[in-house]
């Protein structure tokens, strides 16, 4: 941002700029304050499913968010291997990815929240089909 010029001056000195800046390094911070409790949970031998996998979420989705917007305020430049952001953007998208999809995250955040009813059926192979005897679907 100290180098990329627009107007004659340094990108860095606009505001808006700036304030992204300030919040994908607060967001940075919260994530890591996030990891480093969960990782006490489980160096203390506590439970910590549910943490686990929001972490991994809001971690790897933050992560992707951020270097995303480095990509954008190093201009073209961000999307070359001539910048390292480049290299940060495609490990980022990578984590949402491996160890667990952020798909499978919210599962497994949303099934310790909130447990399935009686009523659903154990056989998800079932939804959908007809529940009329077989010969007469």
């Amino acid at each position: 941002m100290q180098e990329r010029e627009q107007f004659g001056r340094p990108i860095g000195d606009f505001q808006y700029l700036r304030f992204t800046l300030a919040e994908m390094a607060a967001k940075v911070e919260q994530a890591r304050a996030f990891y480093q409790r969960v990782a006490h949970k489980i160096d203390a031998g506590q439970p910590c499913v549910r943490e686990a996998a929001m972490v991994k979420l809001l971690a790897t989705e933050m992560a992707v968010e951020v270097t995303n917007l480095g990509s954008q305020l190093h201009g073209g430049n961000g999307y070359t291997t001539e910048r390292r952001v480049e290299r940060y953007w495609r490990d980022a998208r990578l984590t949402t990815i491996f160890e667990g999809t952020s798909e499978i995250q919210r599962k497994i955040i949303a099934d310790r929240l909130l447990p399935k009813s009686s009523l659903s059926r154990s056989d998800p192979g079932r939804a959908g089909r007809c529940h009329r005897p077989a010969r007469s679907c």
